[in-house]
């Protein structure tokens, strides 16, 4: 994993923590589908599993029903 800025680290921790969710629960059903909104976009206006908070943006994961 492979991120960029002041909270790389984080944001990395983030996503390796969804992906190893995916690869133990998930794997083998539908892929999961990541959208990105900009930052300050409500919670209810994101249809997601998880979302992750950037500074200027909202990264949403969510898996389709099998």
């Amino acid at each position: 994993m492979h991120a960029l800025g002041p909270n790389a680290k984080q944001l990395a921790d983030k996503i390796a923590d969804v992906l190893r969710d995916w690869e133990a629960n998930r794997r083998g059903g539908p892929s999961p589908v990541i959208r990105v909104y900009p930052a300050g976009t409500p919670d209810d206006q994101i249809p997601a599993d998880r979302i992750i908070d950037k500074v200027h943006s909202r990264i949403s994961l969510s898996w389709p029903s099998a």
